[in-house]
């Protein structure tokens, strides 16, 4: 009996090898590269770092305190000296730049 059940489905494993074969081109071209969002985050990365070195002081400073540290703004202002309308108003100014860079939506 265990010789009959391991030949059963014999057909059908063949079948299926070959309709799998018949899809492989297909399926990679459908597939998503996760590399090439490696490389876009790399590339959004440096046109970021590259923007920045023309941002004021503050407006860096709170970038990295708020979003790289995860720092609230009454904590950028204990940290950083600024008065909270400052830490405030360089965050505003942050993220409409980012907007425009189009990394953050």
């Amino acid at each position: 009996m265990n010789g009959d059940n391991s030949q059963r489905g014999q057909g059908n494993r063949g079948q299926l090898s070959e309709q799998v074969a018949g899809t492989e081109g297909q399926v990679g071209e459908q597939e998503h590269d996760p590399l090439e969002d490696i490389v876009r985050g790399e590339d959004a990365s440096a046109l970021l770092q590259h923007e920045m070195r023309a941002w004021p002081r503050p407006e860096r400073e709170v970038f990295e305190l708020y979003y790289v540290e995860g720092m609230e703004t009454e904590q950028i202002e204990m940290v950083t000296g600024y008065a909270l309308n400052v830490v405030q108003e360089s965050l505003a100014s942050v993220r409409e730049k980012l907007q425009k860079l189009s990394v953050v939506a």
